[in-house]
């Protein structure tokens, strides 16, 4: 089973909310749920992968499942949920072509906003790219080039 942005429920509708939970339906059926997870953990699911846990969804709010181990500073899983600078540069080349000063510029701008996140405390690794940004960075750079040909497309049939 894979669950990603465990946290997401708590960091982005409890905390700034300082919303109360405690006794609700909201926090019975999570707790109820992830009870449930873990009751299947030895009938049917055999691992749990889970992203995106803070420590405050580690506390009272998970409580239901309580038997996970964290690994995020295993450094055999330190590059796992993110790109590499390679992929980045791939990509990149891809969609704006390698030696492009377009390429450059969006190279530079990707690393410092969306690069730096290692999760190995212990020895030195590569650092990790979000995914989820440069995805969406990405496709509207995508998007900004195939508007680009279809006005140009557009401009020579017209000119015929």
């Amino acid at each position: 089973m894979l669950v990603d942005e465990y946290d997401t429920f708590v960091n982005d509708y409890l905390e700034p909310h300082k919303t109360i939970w405690e006794g609700t339906a909201v926090e019975a059926t999570f707790k109820s749920f992830w009870s449930t997870v873990k009751s299947l953990l030895s009938k049917g699911i055999e691992r749990t992968f889970i992203t995106g846990i803070s420590p405050l969804s580690l506390s009272g709010v998970g409580s239901g499942f309580n038997v996970g181990r964290n690994i995020s500073f295993d450094e055999d899983v330190a590059g796992l949920c993110g790109l590499t600078h390679a992929e980045i540069q791939a990509a990149l080349g891809t969609v704006c072509g390698q030696d492009s000063e377009a390429y450059k510029e969006h190279l530079s701008a990707m690393t410092a906003y969306f690069n730096g996140y290692h999760f190995c405390d212990e020895k030195k690794v590569e650092t990790a790219y979000n995914t989820e940004t440069c995805l969406s960075y990405l496709q509207v750079r995508i998007d900004h080039l195939l508007q680009d040909c279809l006005h140009i497309s557009l401009s020579l049939s017209i000119a015929h």
